[in-house]
This record gives structure tokens, sequence and C-alpha cells, in this order.
């Protein structure tokens, strides 16, 4: 006699038949060679329909290569959907440069700069926004100004500007080549974040000059004080890598 079991597996429905013979190897009757002529019959038909439900069925959004007995199979997937597909920007987006600084609690100015910092570029936004900016979120003189050693920084006309005016704002020196630890690095990315976010995404540089001041003015007092209390952190790292990489 014959044994019909259906098997699912993964979502693939086939059809699997066993045959019990009983006497001498031969079928037992007219009842017997009935059913495994229908078993075989089921098989045969339902064949296609078992290969047709093999194939793997993926998601739109997925990027997929269907085999089909070996070979490529058309249909199926045709690309990521379109609501995960991030749009760009063609003939290289918008550029633009731009000064900034900020304190333990306030932001300050946020500079666009027309061209490349010079140093004479540098030495007017120095009286112009820093000195206006250190006169009022340090009114008591004791603030410190930290920067890194670019050519304008160190240029003869800035440092002296700076020691001039060290009564108001005293300069914090930065030891050569020392590795980047500037807290103002983390603020420029999470504003690049927020311009690769914003939809839809800036196609002039004017477009970007309006994402970065609106995002500029969106960053909250209490992220500043998580980065300027994490000095003690970024400098205790750096001090047991011997001033190699740190996860700051």
């Amino acid at each position: 006699m014959a044994a019909i079991h259906l098997t699912s597996i993964g979502g693939c429905h086939t059809c699997f038949f066993r045959t019990a013979w009983t006497g001498a190897g031969e079928p037992s009757g007219i009842c017997d060679i009935f059913l495994i002529g229908i078993s075989y019959l089921l098989v045969i038909c339902t064949m296609p329909l078992s290969l047709f439900f093999c194939f793997k069925v993926v998601q739109e959004y997925e990027r997929a290569v269907i085999f089909r007995l070996g070979r490529l199979s058309k249909g199926g997937a045709r690309g990521p959907d379109p609501v995960c597909q991030q749009e760009t920007v063609q003939s290289g987006g918008a550029s633009v440069m731009v000064w900034d600084v900020c304190s333990w609690r306030d932001m300050g100015p946020l500079i666009r700069l027309e061209t490349t910092l010079t140093c004479d570029r540098y030495l007017s936004i120095l009286p112009d926004h820093l000195h206006s900016f250190m006169s009022i979120v340090h009114s008591d003189g004791l603030g410190q100004f930290q920067q890194d050693n670019a050519t304008p920084h160190e240029s003869r006309v800035a440092t002296k500007w700076l020691q001039e005016h060290s009564s108001d704002c005293r300069h914090f020196h930065w030891p050569p080549k020392s590795p980047e630890m500037n807290i103002i690095e983390n603020i420029r990315d999470a504003l690049l974040h927020a311009v690769e976010n914003s939809s839809p995404p800036p196609r002039t540089p004017m477009d970007l000059w309006t994402v970065l001041k609106d995002e500029w003015s969106e960053l909250l007092p209490r992220y500043l004080r998580t980065l300027v209390e994490s000095m003690p952190h970024r400098v205790a790292a750096l001090l047991c890598v011997r001033g190699g990489p740190t996860r700051y």
C-alpha cells in the first residue's frame, strides 16, 4: 500500500510519497495499484506548482539574484525600494567654508568665509567676532581661547593680536603636532550629519549655508556641556595610547 506525506519546508511545499509493498514484493491488489497510480499522477501534476513556490521570494528593498535550476531567473526584485534610496546631488554638490566658536554653555557666531581663510581674513575675525563673544561669555577675563596650529592661527599678525588682548582673551597654547582633541570637531561632525539627513538636500551654496545656520542655532547647551565635560576622559585616553588614536 502507498502512504503520501505532504511536508512544508521554509514556505516551499513539496509532496513526498512512500510505497509499502506487501506479499512477495508485488502490490497486494487493485486498490494498491490504483493508489500508486494516483500518487504518481499527483506528483506529476503538482511538480510545476511546487517548483514555482520554491522560488525565493524577496522584499522589494532587497537586491537579489534568484536562481532557478542553476540558471538566473528574470523577475523578482528589481533593485532597492525607492524609500530605501538616498538622493544624491550631481556635479559635486555645494561647499561652504565657515569659522565657528563655542564655549561651555553658548554657541558663538558661525561666520561664512567667501574665500580660503588667510592671515589677513583671520585677523579681521578676531576683533570683530572672537573678542565680542569672549567679552560676553567671559566678562571676567578668565576665559581661555583654544585653537589648533593652522597657518592663519599661528601667523605673526594673529599671534600679536592675541598677545595684545591677553587680558580679555587668554590664548591656550596648542602643542606642535598634537592630536586633534578640540571639541569643535565633534560639533562639525554633528553639522555634517544634519546636512546629510536634510530633505531636500542642499543643492547650492546658499541652501547649504541656510541648513548650517539653522542646525548651528539648534544645538543644545547640554550638548556643549557634555563635550566639555568629556575633556578629562579624552586626555586620559590620549595618555593611555601615548598620543595614538582614541575613540574620541
